[in-house]
């Protein structure tokens, strides 16, 4: 995934987990995660309700 699409649509998007709790990939091929789990933001949920 590019990284800037995302935070250009959401730009409050966080980790919504723990910093160092995401899982990293077991590979010595990949630096990553195998999961990333993340929350859009307060202004994306405030666009969302209103």
């Amino acid at each position: 995934m590019a990284l800037p699409a995302p935070f250009g649509r959401f730009p409050g998007l966080a980790l919504a987990v723990a910093p160092g709790r995401p899982e990293p990939v077991d590979s010595f091929v990949s630096d990553g995660y195998t999961t990333l789990p993340v929350r859009p933001g307060d202004e994306e949920r405030m666009r969302h309700d209103h």
